[in-house]
């Protein structure tokens, strides 16, 4: 297998790459696995801290909120110019934020001016949203855009949701923000492509369970028609401290 793009030490496995963290990797942690595609032609960068499935800090769950576990084996992909795709939560972990999210008491207004269905965040939600932007985001803000300056403590933080009979699609927009998280929590559902927009150029983004994308706000988008079933998607509007 090639490895013309990725410059990460690798072991005796040419499918294995060590992220080292730490002081390397421990009896609790494994290597991250890459697929030949990722490994040919995209560029692989380490985010964040994912457990392995016997690491005792976090019993199996998949990304730690905390960073209990300092070895450090994900990786986030720059799938298009500017725009960063990875693998943040886990279904267990994305299951969970949403039964959080429906004990949270209902906003009177929809969350911005373009999405009418879904909820604002606050108190333990927003500190929460406030950890991701810490762990996901800031790091790919540092590494890949120098222009933007510090970040606010806390970014605007909403879940957004899209169904059949509520609201199948979004039209082309930018956000009031430096830099977006788009993470989808839930749903069973056809349709519904991120259509990212950069220069002349119109990329599409298949949204997984799990997965978040990572974009500059003024980066123009839109989400494609539902074709069945809902989804939940979690949206944080980073904005730069003033």
């Amino acid at each position: 297998m090639k490895h013309t793009e990725c410059n990460l030490p690798r072991c005796k496995n040419s499918e294995w790459h060590h992220v080292p963290g730490d002081g390397g990797f421990g009896p609790e942690c494994e290597p991250f696995k890459l697929s030949a595609y990722e490994c040919e032609w995209r560029r692989p960068v380490m985010y964040g801290t994912r457990a392995a499935s016997n690491c005792a800090a976090c019993g199996g769950s998949g990304y730690l909120a905390a960073g209990a576990c300092q070895v450090m084996i994900g990786i986030h992909t720059e799938l298009y110019p500017g725009i960063f795709v990875f693998d943040m939560l886990s279904r267990a972990q994305c299951d969970n934020f949403l039964l959080k999210i429906s004990e949270q008491p209902k906003s009177k207004r929809g969350p911005n001016s373009m999405n009418k269905y879904g909820l604002i965040l606050d108190g333990s939600l927003l500190k929460e949203a406030g950890k991701f932007q810490r762990k996901f985001v800031r790091p790919i803000v540092a590494e890949h855009m120098p222009d933007v300056t510090k970040l606010a403590r806390e970014p605007y933080a909403f879940v957004v949701d899209y169904g059949m009979k509520t609201q199948r699609k979004l039209d082309s927009h930018f956000d009031s923000s430096a830099v977006t998280l788009n993470v989808c929590l839930g749903g069973e559902f056809t349709g519904g492509n991120l259509v990212m927009y950069h220069g002349q150029r119109r990329y599409q983004i298949k949204h997984k369970i799990g997965q978040a994308i990572v974009h500059r706000g003024r980066y123009i988008h839109r989400a494609e028609p539902l074709k069945s079933g809902w989804r939940s998607n979690l949206i944080l509007w980073c904005s730069e401290r003033q």
